[in-house]
């Protein structure tokens, strides 16, 4: 669970058994006891649901921007490079023993 949600956790289930209790003392039905519980505990945990999606979204979002600027520039770099490459003289490879960088030409 998230920390920031334990403080209401605590108090909702405080306030559940303080509740439930008293009912029960003054010797509510236990169909009711449940029906208040469900009214005491289903907005509060729907809250805490709703707080960690919009969390969850804004942390992906984050996550989305900052893979979208590495891409970004990654990219160019590689066109960075790409423009160096074909800027430079091509390289003349070695010949191999025996052979030497001269063309013959056929008569």
């Amino acid at each position: 669970m998230n920390p920031r949600f334990m403080w209401a956790a605590v108090v909702l289930a405080g306030l559940a058994v303080a509740a439930a209790a008293v009912m029960a003392i003054a010797g509510v039905s236990t169909d009711t006891i449940v029906v208040v519980m469900s009214l005491l505990v289903v907005p509060v945990l729907t809250a805490m649901v709703a707080a960690q999606v919009a969390d969850v979204k804004s942390t992906t979002s984050q996550v989305a921007q900052q893979t979208n600027g590495n891409v970004t520039r990654l990219m160019e770099i590689i066109a960075e490079q790409s423009r160096q490459l074909a800027a430079s003289k091509p390289v003349t490879p070695d010949p191999a023993p025996g052979q030497s960088n001269t063309r013959t030409e056929l008569p």
